[in-house]
C-alpha cells in the first residue's frame, strides 16, 4: 500500500507544481506586455517631442524668412529711391549745363550758377556714396541670408532624420 501512495502524492505534487508554473508564466507574460507598452508609450512621447521641436523650428524659420524678406524689400526700396534721386539730379545738372550762357551776365550770376552746379556735383557724389553703401549692405545681407538658409536646411534635414528614425522605431515597436 505504501508503493501505491507514493506515486499518487508525486502526481499531486506535479499537478500543484504545474499550476504554480502556469501562474508564474502568466505573470511574466503580463509583465512583458506591460513593459512593452511602457516602451511603446515612451517612443510615442519621444516622437511627439521631436514633432513639436520640428514644428517650432519650422515656425521660427518662417518668421525669420519673413523678417529677412521685409528687410530685403526695404533695402530694395531704398536703393530704388537713391537711383531715382540720382537720375533726377543728373537731369538737373544736364539742364543747368544746357542753359545758354549769356555773355553779358554779371559775375554774381555766374558765380551763383557755378555754386549751384558745384552743390549739385557734391549732392551727386553723396548720392553715389549712399548708393554704394546700400549696395554693400544689400550684398552683406544677401550673403548672410544665404549662409543662414544653408544652415537651416542642414538643421531641417537633421530634424527630419531624427523624426524618421523615431517613427521607424515606433512602427517597429507597434508591430511587435
Amino acid at each position: 500500500a505504501a508503493e501505491v501512495a507514493a506515486p499518487y502524492l508525486s502526481a499531486r505534487d506535479l499537478a500543484e507544481q504545474n499550476e504554480s508554473l502556469r501562474k508564474v508564466v502568466a505573470g511574466l507574460t503580463e509583465d512583458s506586455e506591460t513593459s512593452s507598452q511602457r516602451e511603446l508609450q515612451a517612443m510615442k512621447d519621444e516622437l511627439e517631442q521631436h514633432t513639436a521641436i520640428w514644428k517650432q523650428q519650422l515656425d521660427n524659420k518662417e518668421s525669420h524668412i519673413a523678417a529677412v524678406l521685409r528687410r530685403v524689400e526695404r533695402l530694395t526700396l531704398e536703393r530704388d529711391e537713391a537711383v531715382q534721386e540720382k537720375q533726377q539730379l543728373a537731369e538737373k545738372v544736364q539742364a543747368s549745363a544746357a542753359l545758354p550762357v549769356q555773355a553779358a551776365a554779371d559775375e554774381t550770376k555766374a558765380a551763383e550758377a557755378e555754386g549751384q552746379q558745384s552743390q549739385a556735383v557734391r549732392r551727386e557724389a553723396a548720392l553715389r556714396q549712399q548708393l554704394k553703401a546700400v549696395r554693400a549692405e544689400f550684398a552683406k545681407c544677401k550673403d548672410a541670408l544665404l549662409r543662414e538658409a544653408k544652415e537651416l536646411r542642414t538643421s531641417d534635414l537633421d530634424v527630419r532624420k531624427q523624426l524618421t528614425e523615431t517613427q521607424g522605431r515606433l512602427d517597429f515597436e507597434v508591430t511587435r
